[in-house]
């Protein structure tokens, strides 16, 4: 909403005018213009419009301190968001904001109602649209209230609003119209980030994930590779399906090391007779890393469908001659074992020795390759992985909304996603 916007209604050329008296400008910042402008209209009190009747009411309200009046039209917005009726997020029932304030300020209904209509006399930001029925004057203001609510809640109460899909809704029309969005975006990506502060085990695999994505020679962001890393082992590790992200191995656009790390999964995926999560609704998430940078999502355009009928040693022969042609970017001792553990392959009679090969083959993989660890996580721990890649990628999408926050802020939310706790303590 643009400044000239703003005159549409009375009280937001009254919070206009008030700024302009007090600093004699107007803010480019229409965050710092709101808060700026409904300090000055809170602590300001029109005498001219004491009315007898709501006397009571009156001297509650006023001498209610700034930061009180505040929080109790905080309580208010986010309250309509929080319990909606039929789609509404912005008529209240004259009896829902008398409970509101009833309950706040420890009144009686009697009084509570009063403060209601000394709400309404004094600045307007609360008025009467029927007989029981009432709104905010105009829905920026209950938006912004409802923004400083929210950046007021714990960590673990932001984490339980983006976990809800109805808030995550609020929260995106929210970041579109209250920009910049900073505060807010800050708020809930440290919520996200202490989501796992106090998980080691957790902790070691996001360590993990940053350190092997910072050792691929790729000409991806940092975070397209950690998007990409972090979906594939944790859907390895789950025990997803991989024929479909494993065509990817024949994909000519695809980064080289991207292609040989997706076969070795293949090889131990074709190598161990696993039982196959199918009932399980955790998606293999791919789109995030894709959105991050447009020439990887273009990579991904031209796959290739991958054959998986083949029997097993066949499967892990082709996965290896595959392997094989990119020597050039292995470690000299890798290639090798390799071609001894084909010829071995090819020597087996019998899957006896199955066993000893694989286990030979992971251990090769993990130190020269850091890949195909065994994680054995929890249920309770692979459902906070999922919540916390869902969590990333809905500040990645929130973040990348025209407006939401400054350049320097974009770079460092989306150069932070999905790095361990004690990673990010270092850098802020």
């Amino acid at each position: 909403m643009s400044f000239k916007e703003l005159l549409i209604t009375p009280v937001l050329l009254t919070l206009i005018c008030l700024v302009l008296q007090d600093d004699g400008d107007i803010p480019s910042d229409r965050i710092w213009f709101y808060k700026q402008g409904i300090k000055l209209l809170l602590s300001k009190w029109n005498y001219e419009k004491n009315i007898i009747s709501w006397e009571l009411g009156t001297k509650i309200y006023r001498n209610l301190d700034l930061e009180l009046k505040e929080s109790l039209l905080m309580k208010i917005a986010a309250y309509k968001f929080d319990n909606p009726k039929n789609n509404n997020y912005v008529l209240f029932d004259e009896e829902e904001l008398v409970n509101i304030i009833k309950y706040f300020l420890k009144i009686s209904s009697a009084e509570a109602l009063s403060v209601l209509k000394a709400i309404e006399t004094q600045h307007g930001l609360l008025i009467q649209r029927a007989d029981d029925l009432w709104s905010f004057s105009h829905l920026t203001f209950q938006e912004y209230f409802t923004v400083q609510w929210l950046i007021g809640l714990s960590s673990e109460q932001i984490i339980n609003k983006i976990d809800d899909a109805n808030w995550k809704n609020v929260i995106n029309q929210l970041v579109r119209s209250q920009q910049p969005a900073n505060q807010l975006l800050k708020s809930i990506k440290y919520a996200v980030d202490k989501f796992l502060e106090d998980e080691p085990e957790l902790q070691i695999y996001l360590k993990w994930l940053q350190n092997k994505s910072e050792s691929i020679q790729s000409h991806y962001k940092p975070i397209t590779n950690r998007c990409f890393y972090y979906s594939i082992s944790f859907a390895f590790e789950m025990n997803q399906a991989f024929d479909y992200v494993l065509s990817l191995s024949y994909n000519p656009l695809l980064e080289s090391i991207y292609i040989v790390d997706l076969l070795f999964m293949r090889i131990f995926d074709r190598a161990v007779d696993r039982p196959r999560n199918f009932d399980k609704v955790i998606p293999l998430d791919l789109k995030f890393a894709k959105s991050t940078d447009p020439s990887f999502e273009r990579a991904f355009e031209s796959s290739l469908d991958f054959d998986s009928a083949f029997d097993r040693n066949r499967s892990i022969q082709k996965s290896l001659n595959r392997i094989l042609e990119f020597e050039n970017i292995l470690n000299p001792i890798l290639v090798s074992e390799l071609s001894n553990i084909q010829v071995n392959l090819c020597l087996q009679k019998n899957e006896t020795n199955n066993d000893k090969w694989v286990g030979n083959l992971r251990e090769l993989v993990i130190e020269h390759q850091n890949i195909c660890h065994h994680w054995n996580f929890s249920r309770e721990q692979q459902e906070k992985l999922l919540f916390y890649l869902q969590a990333n990628k809905f500040i990645y999408e929130l973040i990348c909304i025209k407006g939401a926050v400054n350049d320097e802020l974009y770079n460092d939310l989306e150069n932070s996603l999905l790095l361990p706790w004690d990673e990010l303590q270092s850098r802020y």
